[in-house]
């Protein structure tokens, strides 16, 4: 079993796919759907530059869509202290989880998707303020800076699939290619650890309960380096699991990983079943 990316560079890259037969099913349904843009990725460090006017922009669209679900006030006291910044925008996280939370306990009304909606575009603004930041985080393993693919179907959230025992099973430290894409609203290990975020709370995992049609190429990041960080093993809870569940390698010839993954995007991905 293979997928196939086809990038728009007319370059193509196989991936042989774990064999597992929710793999198959998943990378079958993936490939009937059309795709978002390629999103290229990164946890190297953040911009040499603030950009104030940017940041003020998306902080207060972030500070009213707060206020109009009767939230608490958040202030900064000082743009210049991005670890400070940075803390407060944890906390906004932690607010924006509790939230969506509430609002599943009690779906029987009117404005219940929206509000889930609206709830998951401030978590993005949140993301978006701290990818403005020109400090505040943990430096992450060098061999863990590497820019990465992040790849999803259109309105994946419509197209998801269950959180099962078979999927568990498949998770794993070892180095793949490619791998499921978290879609949660709040932080995966990586994250909250280069955040100086606390990773006892809930929304602090590896997956929610549903798998996305959404993968990470990643072919150069080594994330052992992270996972056997003495101080990352001292910060990670002993009952978390941090793996991630794999979906394959690269089994053709590609010709430098590193220029495509700055210059290509994916046009489709196909599915072929002989392989």
């Amino acid at each position: 079993m293979e997928m196939k990316l086809h990038l728009n560079s007319g370059n193509e890259i196989n991936i042989e796919l774990v064999n597992s037969s929710v793999i198959r099913r998943w990378a079958i349904k993936f490939c009937k759907h059309s795709l978002d843009e390629t999103e290229v990725m990164t946890f190297a460090g953040r911009p040499y530059t603030f950009n104030r006017d940017r940041f003020d922009v998306v902080f207060n669209e972030l500070l009213a869509g707060i206020r109009k679900y009767n939230g608490p006030t958040f202030k900064i006291n000082d743009y210049n202290n991005h670890i400070a910044i940075q803390q407060l925008l944890n906390v906004i996280h932690h607010w924006c989880v509790e939230l969506v939370k509430s609002k599943h306990k009690n779906q029987n009304y009117k404005e219940y998707q929206q509000d889930v909606i609206n709830i998951g575009k401030l978590n993005a603004l949140c993301h978006e303020c701290e990818g403005l930041l020109t400090h505040g985080v943990r430096a992450m393993p060098d061999r863990c800076n590497n820019i990465y693919w992040d790849q999803s179907v259109q309105s994946y959230t419509n197209h998801t699939m269950q959180l099962t025992p078979e999927w568990t099973k498949l998770m794993t430290d070892k180095k793949y290619d490619v791998y499921i894409a978290k879609r949660i609203l709040g932080k995966d290990y990586r994250e909250a650890y280069r955040d100086y975020d606390d990773p006892t709370y809930d929304e602090m995992q590896s997956f929610g309960d549903r798998i996305p049609l959404a993968f990470e190429f990643d072919p150069l990041n080594q994330w052992n380096d992270l996972y056997e960080l003495p101080e990352f093993l001292d910060y990670m809870p002993a009952n978390k699991n941090n793996n991630r569940i794999p979906v394959g390698n690269i089994s053709n010839e590609v010709d430098d990983i590193d220029y495509i993954l700055k210059h290509d995007k994916i046009d489709k991905v196909t599915y072929n079943e002989s392989i």
